[in-house]
């Protein structure tokens, strides 16, 4: 279900510490959230990242991954996922110090999928290994930042994302969600609308 946040309402939601991030991921949201994190580290409290989301571009949620590397441990991200959260959305969640889900909350894991642009004219056989290879070590990274900060083992990372490959749409509800170690609380609410 997309979901959509008027610009008033996204301003207010900034002005409380609040960056929504809804629909696609994508470099031009996880850019602006970085811009959002460093321009409001100075009042010390934590940012709240709100994500409803399915997913998208994983590499910039890598790029993200890497950039929080450089901000002083200071700063504290924690991320509410409401609706859904899915494949690098549940990432980018990973990505904050704080994990909540929100009751009703479906969290999907799966396979990366590998979408090469082919020119049948021009295809070079070396470049799609090249790309597929790629596409192969960038999943490994995100596998590792999951893994790492649920605790749950490479192996059953991925069961559950064949898991969620096989089966299109099936949720990790919240109760599991937290067994997972893939969130630290569940909320029953979490008003900011």
């Amino acid at each position: 279900m997309s979901f959509f946040i008027a610009d008033n309402v996204r301003k207010k939601l900034y002005a409380r510490g609040i960056f929504p991030v809804v629909g696609k991921i994508d470099f031009e949201v996880l850019e602006s959230l970085l811009d959002f994190v460093l321009r409001n580290r100075e009042e010390k409290k934590p940012i709240t990242v709100l994500i409803n989301s399915s997913g998208g571009n994983p590499t910039p949620v890598h790029h993200f991954r890497s950039l929080l590397n450089v901000v002083g441990s200071d700063v504290k991200l924690r991320g509410v996922a409401f609706g859904e959260c899915g494949s690098s959305a549940l990432a980018l969640l990973q990505c904050c110090t704080v994990r909540y889900g929100i009751e009703g909350c479906g969290f999907f894991i799966h396979n990366m999928q590998f979408m090469p642009k082919l020119d049948c004219a021009l295809f070079d056989e070396e470049l799609f290994r090249d790309e597929f290879e790629r596409t192969k070590k960038l999943e490994a990274e995100l596998i590792d930042l999951q893994c790492r900060r649920s605790g749950i083992s490479e192996e059953e990372w991925r069961n559950l994302a064949r898991l969620g490959s096989k089966m299109s749409g099936r949720a990790i509800f919240c109760t599991e969600a937290k067994e997972l170690g893939l969130i630290d609380r569940v909320r029953r609410r979490f008003p900011v609308f």
